[in-house]
């Protein structure tokens, strides 16, 4: 499995540019079978810890990018953009040589939202009824870490960013894109250039493979329209539910009534989705069906943190843009403060702030910086309780003085969290512990 990786680097001039959680993971790699080989270590990081290694180079600081044609071949980390630079060197990434250099049977997710879920929810899914299936990719597990253990018979469920997608030549064999909405354009530059980068995904499929999509979502029906695709396309969309029946090739196979974890019309198609996985894997259905009810759902999802004086917290700190900090008002029907704001990415917050003007909604608390903007729009434009609060800490304490008991308080920022927190996790460990200063008052 690793051997054509293998022969394909042994012989170059390897760099490996940026050493975060897959930077390291690929070194590790590199040192496990070619322990010996030189490896250079290109990070815009000056004050980045060196290892005890005499085989390894570093090139460091504001002009880490300067000198890539030293190398033969780059193997990137994802968040390192690059688009509009032309290299003579070969740049690849963990994705772009599993994919690119082996037979690995990959099942691809990516979307601007729901991607998490969705590959969560097929890999538990084909994890109870099949041995030999891996966990990989954006959704926290780097390719390299686990692939000394794949095999011809492996079964690879990933999640794929829009980075990840956007320097592969060969596609998943099972590709999926749950939606597409404006988003990364700080990365992307343009949403053209976001939308190419996640149709990668179907791109390169040859006429074996099958591309499941949302076909509700007009921009990614526009775009999939628009690219030479050889694959077998599944289009699937509200229409295929049917009596609160989700149906797929006009059969039930899955009661929208049934008790689950997973809440809200967004997560219907989610499950749809995974079902439809399972039925080209001729997986039995009734099984799947059972995991679907027992699934827990994706910690920082709508999670109910605790009830504080009879008031709800939700943790909703993965919803990183507008459509998916709506869909969870909606999906939580006692939400009466909501809490948003984060990085500013540039994309068109207008919708958004209409939607909440004219939500159910009683108090919206703005943070920095996306929430300055949405607080400047909101304030005269509906009679809600509007409130403009930098600290996150000082907004849980408004949040506790302004929410009605059996009512709930959502965290969800309709942006990235890295302006002022390490990630979303980050954020949602220091709202949990400024609601539970409160809950140790009592």
């Amino acid at each position: 499995m690793i051997n054509a990786i293998l022969d394909y680097l042994k012989d170059k001039k390897i760099a490996i540019l940026g050493f975060g959680l897959e930077g390291k993971s690929t070194y590790n790699f590199l040192r496990r079978h070619l322990p010996n080989k030189l490896i250079a270590i290109i990070d815009q990081n000056e004050t980045l810890e060196k290892m005890a290694d005499k085989n390894v180079e570093y090139v460091l600081g504001k002009n880490y990018l300067d000198n890539l044609n030293d190398y033969e071949v780059v193997i990137k980390t994802p968040g390192i953009c690059l688009i509009d630079k032309e290299y003579k060197c070969e740049i690849v990434s963990q994705f772009a040589l599993l994919l690119n250099l082996t037979k690995t049977f990959v099942i691809g997710v990516t979307g601007t939202k729901g991607k998490s879920t969705t590959t969560s929810l097929i890999y538990e899914i084909i994890k109870e009824q099949k041995d030999n299936v891996y966990l990989v990719g954006n959704i926290g597990i780097p390719i390299f870490d686990l692939i000394d253990d794949f095999n011809e018979e492996s079964i690879i469920v990933a999640e794929m960013s829009g980075h990840q997608l956007y320097d592969i030549k060969r596609s998943p064999n099972i590709g999926i894109i749950t939606n597409l909405f404006e988003e990364h354009l700080d990365y992307f530059k343009t949403l053209d250039n976001y939308y190419h980068s996640k149709l990668n995904m179907f791109r390169y499929q040859n006429e074996d493979a099958y591309g499941i999509y949302l076909k509700d979502n007009d921009d990614l029906t526009y775009n999939i329209a628009k690219t030479n695709i050889k694959s077998t396309l599944i289009g699937l969309g509200k229409d295929n539910v049917k009596d609160n029946k989700i149906c797929l090739e006009d059969s039930e196979v899955f009661d929208l009534n049934i008790k689950r974890n997973l809440i809200g019309d967004f997560n219907n198609l989610n499950i749809m989705m995974a079902l439809e996985v399972a039925k080209l894997l001729n997986l039995d259905l009734e099984k799947a069906r059972q995991t679907i009810i027992d699934f827990k759902g994706l910690e920082h999802r709508m999670s109910l943190i605790a009830t504080v004086n009879d008031i709800s917290f939700y943790d909703d700190t993965l919803a990183t843009i507008p459509a998916a900090t709506q869909n969870s008002v909606l999906a939580i029907s006692n939400v009466e403060t909501l809490i948003i704001g984060g990085m500013d990415r540039n994309i068109n917050y207008d919708s958004f702030i209409d939607f909440l003007a004219n939500s159910q909604l009683k108090n919206i608390i703005c943070q920095p910086n996306t929430g300055k903007y949405i607080y400047e729009k909101l304030i005269n434009k509906c009679q809600k309780n509007i409130y403009y609060i930098e600290d996150l800490e000082e907004a849980v304490n408004k949040a506790f003085e302004i929410t009605q008991k059996n009512k709930a308080v959502l965290l969800s920022p309709a942006a990235p969290s890295y302006n002022v927190f390490k990630n979303y996790a980050d954020k949602s460990k220091h709202y949990q512990e400024y609601i539970l200063k409160h809950q140790n008052k009592n």
